[in-house]
């Protein structure tokens, strides 16, 4: 999904609305890269899949105005032998990074330059120690400037109250996975907003954990990607067609396969979980201690591949209850939990909804609703 500026502005505007928030008076804007020198490409850090080796990957200092944006420089990135994905990431420990509190942050920008003759596409998340707060998924066409802004939802921000851990830039070589690649990146910057966070406080239904029938109940989840690789994009909204509602709208989580794996790597992905937890300041709103609760979810799987899908309850002290099913192609399912001897009611920290990567031979949606801890 490719933005350009103006795009990038109106959808703000929408964004600010719908999530609480009054309207966008836009400060300053802060570098967390430049790219005119050796000093300021340090943030990034390779990570070349399975080869971390300087004979894989080299980055460099551009000074050729044509691969440049903005100011005097740009990060070259040297693809020295065939690699279907690469990965360039910004980390919290690294001296050399800055802003990883988003909190007042209005937007990221950051531009790509496709140097060569096959298209390329390229993942961007920021990542936290719980979940992805903002990404993007975009096609690189050759020979041509990516400019892309992720709006920044700064009610889930707050919500969330934790820091950025990692920046992640994914780039896949998906059309000639046989040919080394460069790209040019420049211009990495995040704008800075003075308005204010309006809070809306939820109204809970009977039994409502979040039944998703509201925009604003996506506030209150956040994408959770438990891989290695990331060969899956999870993307997460709202939807309102009937035939996947069992009340009112659902969360819709839409799976898109980012490159093949052989069948060694298709092992490793069973280990791959993806999906949405639900944030701490709702479950701190339910009493999870009623005798004979029962935690439940409806979950309706649109594709012909069957799914293992798992609901799972978490606390405090790292320990968690949950439950899984394969839930076949085109049906509905309902996960639930009614043992929770394994962990402490008193102190839930997350519920989540997850799929399991082993199964994901394409792309294909899931569907969850009336996410709820009701008594029998």
């Amino acid at each position: 999904m490719k933005k350009i500026l103006i795009c990038a502005f109106f959808l703000s505007v929408i964004m600010c609305s719908s999530f609480g928030c009054t309207k966008s008076s836009v400060s300053e804007k802060i570098y967390l890269s430049e790219c005119d020198s050796y000093n300021q490409i340090q943030i990034f850090k390779i990570n070349a899949l399975n080869d971390f080796s300087e004979n894989t990957v080299r980055y460099f200092v551009n000074k050729d105005d044509k691969y440049i944006s903005q100011g005097t420089g740009s990060l070259e990135i040297n693809l020295l032998k065939p690699m279907e994905c690469y990965a360039t990431y910004i980390s919290s420990s690294n001296s050399y990074s800055s802003l990883m509190d988003l909190s007042d942050v209005y937007k990221l920008h950051f531009d790509v330059f496709n140097p060569n003759e096959q298209q390329l596409s390229m993942l961007f998340f920021a990542k936290t120690a719980n979940c992805i707060v903002a990404s993007e998924y975009v096609d690189l066409k050759p020979g041509e400037w990516t400019k892309t802004d992720s709006v920044i939802n700064r009610y889930k921000i707050k919500t969330l109250d934790e820091n950025v851990m990692y920046y992640y830039f994914y780039f896949y070589n998906l059309l000639s996975p046989e040919s080394s690649f460069n790209i040019y990146f420049d211009n990495f910057y995040a704008q800075k907003s003075t308005s204010d966070i309006v809070e809306n406080e939820k109204q809970f239904k009977d039994n409502e954990i979040l039944d998703f029938d509201s925009i604003d109940d996506l506030n209150y989840v956040g994408i959770i990607d438990k891989s290695r690789f990331h060969r899956l994009n999870v993307d997460v909204g709202l939807n309102s067609v009937p035939q996947f509602c069992k009340q009112g709208n659902s969360l819709k989580l839409s799976v898109k396969k980012l490159f093949n794996v052989s069948l060694n790597e298709k092992l490793e992905m069973s280990r791959e979980i993806y999906g949405v937890k639900v944030f701490q300041n709702i479950t701190d709103k339910i009493d999870f201690t009623k005798q004979g609760g029962i935690l439940s979810v409806d979950v309706y799987n649109d594709d012909t591949a069957k799914k293992r899908v798992i609901l799972r309850i978490s606390d405090d002290n790292g320990k968690y209850q949950e439950c899984s099913k394969y839930v076949f192609g085109n049906t509905w399912e309902k996960l639930e939990i009614s043992d929770f001897s394994e962990i402490t009611l008193t102190k839930v920290k997350s519920v989540e909804l997850l799929i399991e990567g082993y199964q994901a031979f394409g792309d294909f949606d899931i569907y969850f609703d009336n996410l709820q801890f009701g008594v029998n």
